[in-house]
C-alpha cells in the first residue's frame, strides 16, 4: 500500500487502479490523495496486499475515448471507439465501430492455422 500512495504522489494525487486478473472494466477504480475512500479501495484492489494491482497514470484526455484495433493475421478486421459515460470511469460504451471486410469472408480464414505462430485462433 505504501507503495501506491507514494505512485500516486508521483502521478500528481490520483492514478488508475486495476486488477491484473479483471476484464471488461471489472475493479478498475479512479483514486484521488483527498478520497475518504481510498485506503479501502486500495485494500479492495490488493486483497489486503495478497494480489498484483496495476496502478498507472490518470490521462483525462480519456475521456474523450480510445480506439482499439483488431487485427488478424496483421490485417485489420475492425476498429472501435470506446468512449466512457459521464458518470463512469471506465470504457463500458462503444460510440462507433467499424468491420472491414465482411464478417463472412474472413471466418473461414481465421479459422485456419497460422504457420508462422503456431497458434491456433479460438472458434
Amino acid at each position: 500500500r505504501p507503495k501506491l500512495i507514494d505512485f500516486m504522489k508521483e502521478m500528481g494525487g490520483e492514478m488508475i487502479v486495476k486488477p491484473l486478473h479483471g476484464k471488461g472494466g471489472e475493479g478498475i477504480f479512479h483514486v484521488r490523495q483527498d478520497d475518504r475512500n481510498l485506503f479501502s479501495i486500495l485494500e479492495q484492489s490488493t486483497g489486503f496486499g495478497t494480489r498484483w494491482t496495476m496502478a498507472q497514470r490518470y490521462v483525462p484526455a480519456v475521456r474523450k475515448g480510445d480506439k482499439r484495433i483488431l487485427l488478424v493475421e496483421g490485417k485489420p478486421l475492425g476498429a472501435v471507439l470506446r468512449v466512457p459515460a459521464e458518470d463512469e470511469t471506465r470504457h463500458r460504451r462503444f460510440l462507433r465501430c467499424h468491420s472491414t471486410p465482411p464478417v463472412s469472408a474472413w471466418r473461414s480464414g481465421a479459422r485456419r492455422r497460422n504457420p508462422s505462430s503456431g497458434n491456433q485462433p479460438a472458434r
